[in-house]
């Protein structure tokens, strides 16, 4: 996420986590901040997500979400395609 947003120009990333996972990501974030020579803050504001991340621009315009529940939105397509390929598979009906 701090790829995506510093390779379109932001200049610093907030982080936003569920509060069960403050305490957890805040030693992996101060890496990341010093490995990519930019500020990584995590947000005092928790984020309303299962798990995973959100990671803001620091002038708030950009956004990547990687929370739990938009990894999900993004590939359920491709599990429903995959479950009804292997369910239709077996009983010998067309898949598509």
């Amino acid at each position: 996420a701090a790829r995506i947003i510093l390779g379109a120009g932001g200049t610093g990333i907030e982080i936003r986590l569920s509060a069960r996972d403050l305490d957890l990501s805040r030693r992996i974030m101060d890496s990341l901040s010093q490995e990519l020579k930019e500020q990584v803050k995590i947000s005092d504001k928790p984020a309303e997500i299962q798990g995973g991340i959100m990671a803001f621009s620091r002038d708030g315009k950009q956004l990547v979400d990687l929370s739990f529940e938009a990894i999900i939105e993004r590939i359920e397509p491709d599990i429903r395609a995959m479950a009804a390929e292997r369910l239709f598979s077996r009983t010998g009906a067309a898949t598509e």
